[in-house]
């Protein structure tokens, strides 16, 4: 795994090899997952919510189904991983910073 870490600020390891900070940009966050195989191939879209036990029970109320429990990186971010019915993944992020 290569990471430009002079282009992010904030990087700090996690759990399975997770790598995350901010970018220049406001509001835009840079996560990188070294463990490939949990997750599949390709990228993750990700949307930032301000509730995500509110954001996650409205889609399970129209019929999304989640892949597990709602994560937590202590301190950093809680996760939701969901998918279509095409079977392509998407995430939901609660920023806790």
């Amino acid at each position: 795994m290569v990471c430009r870490q002079a282009r992010l600020r904030g990087t700090v390891p996690g759990p399975r090899g997770r790598l995350g900070g901010s970018a220049p940009a406001k509001g835009v966050s840079i996560g990188l997952n070294q463990d490939g195989d949990a997750l599949g191939p390709g990228t993750t879209p990700v949307f930032g919510v301000h509730d995500i036990h509110a954001a996650r029970a409205e889609l399970e109320a129209k019929g999304v189904s989640f892949e597990g429990d709602t994560t937590e990186i202590p301190g950093m971010v809680r996760l939701a991983t969901f998918t279509d019915p095409d079977g392509n993944r998407y995430m939901l992020a609660q920023s806790l910073a």
